[in-house]
C-alpha cells in the first residue's frame, strides 16, 4: 500500500472497528472521488494521509468516538464538493482543515460533535465569510454552534448566510444574534429555534423578513414577543412543544405566511 499515489475513485474507510491508524496510505496524494472516513471507533487522528493535496468529491467524518484531532489533512488544499464533521464524540479541534482552498467547499456541516470547541480553522474562517453554499453549524461546544461563533473566534464579521439556515439552540445565541449577524434583517434558508433554555426571543427583534421557514420548538418561552417587525415569512411556520406559551402575541406586523411547495408562487397560501 505504501506505493499508492492516486485513487481514481472513492475511498471508504469505515465499520472498521479494530483500526488505529491510516499508515499504509503514506504516498496518497489525490482521489478522484469522495472520501468517507466513518464508524471507525479506535481511529485517534488522520496521520497517514499527510501527504493527500486533492479531494475531488466531498469530505465525510462521522461517528468515530475516539478521534480527537484532523491531523493528517494539513496538505489538503482542494476539494470538490461538502465537508460534514459530524457525530465525533471526543474531537476537540479541526486544525487539520486549514489549507484547504475554501472557493472548492460547496457546503459545510459541523454537528453533534459534542467536545469540539475549536473550529476557527483557516479555511472554514475563509469560506463564513463568503460561502458558496448552506452552512450548518450547531449542537457542538460553545465556540463552535453557530457560524456567527466560529466568526467571533475568527476575528471576522460575516454578512447575513446567503443559503442559510439558522440554528438557535440557546437563549445566549437569541441574545447575540445581532452581535453574530450586524445588519441582517433579512434571513434566507430555515430557522430553527429550540432549545429548553430559550425564554424569550427579544434578541430576534430586528428581523423583518424570512425567506424560508421558522421553527419555533421545545423551547420555554411564553409568547412570541420579540418576533414584532417580522413580516413575513416564504415557508412554513411551525409552533410546537413549547409546554410555556400561553400566547402568541408578538406577531403584530406578521402578514403572511407561504405554506405551500414553493413551486406555486402566484399567491400567499395564508394571510394574517
Amino acid at each position: 500500500m505504501n506505493l499508492l499515489e492516486a485513487i481514481g475513485g472513492e475511498l471508504f474507510i469505515a465499520y472498521c472497528d479494530s483500526l488505529i491508524s491510516l499508515n499504509g496510505l503514506n504516498n496518497l496524494t489525490s482521489i478522484g472521488g469522495n472520501v468517507d472516513l466513518s464508524a471507525n471507533p479506535r481511529l485517534k487522528d488522520l496521520i497517514g494521509l499527510d501527504n493527500l493535496t486533492s479531494i475531488n468529491g466531498y469530505l465525510w467524518i462521522e461517528y468515530n468516538d475516539s478521534l480527537q484531532s484532523l491531523d493528517g489533512l494539513e496538505g489538503l488544499t482542494a476539494i470538490n464538493g461538502k465537508i460534514q464533521i459530524a457525530g465525533n464524540t471526543r474531537l476537540t479541534n479541526i486544525q487539520g482543515l486549514s489549507n484547504i482552498d475554501p472557493n472548492s467547499i460547496t457546503n459545510l456541516l459541523i454537528l453533534e460533535n459534542s467536545s469540539l470547541a475549536d473550529c476557527n480553522a483557516q479555511s472554514i474562517c475563509d469560506y463564513i465569510t463568503n460561502p458558496t453554499g448552506t452552512i450548518d453549524i450547531m449542537n457542538n461546544l460553545p465556540g463552535c454552534n453557530c457560524p456567527g461563533e466560529i466568526a467571533i473566534n475568527c476575528g471576522v464579521v460575516i454578512p447575513c448566510l446567503p443559503y442559510g439556515n439558522y440554528h438557535l439552540n440557546h437563549q445566549y445565541q437569541i441574545d447575540s444574534f445581532s452581535t453574530y449577524y450586524p445588519d441582517c434583517i433579512t434571513l434566507n434558508g430555515q430557522v430553527k429555534i429550540t432549545g429548553s433554555d430559550i425564554t424569550n426571543l427579544n434578541g430576534l427583534n430586528l428581523i423583518t423578513s424570512i425567506n424560508g421557514s421558522l421553527v419555533v420548538s421545545e423551547t420555554s418561552i411564553s409568547s412570541l414577543e420579540g418576533l414584532g417587525t417580522l413580516d413575513s415569512i416564504s415557508g412554513y411556520f411551525d409552533i410546537a412543544l413549547n409546554n410555556n406559551l400561553i400566547s402568541v402575541e408578538g406577531l403584530d406586523n406578521l402578514k403572511f405566511v407561504w405554506a405551500g411547495s414553493g413551486y406555486n408562487t402566484e399567491s400567499p397560501a395564508g394571510e394574517f
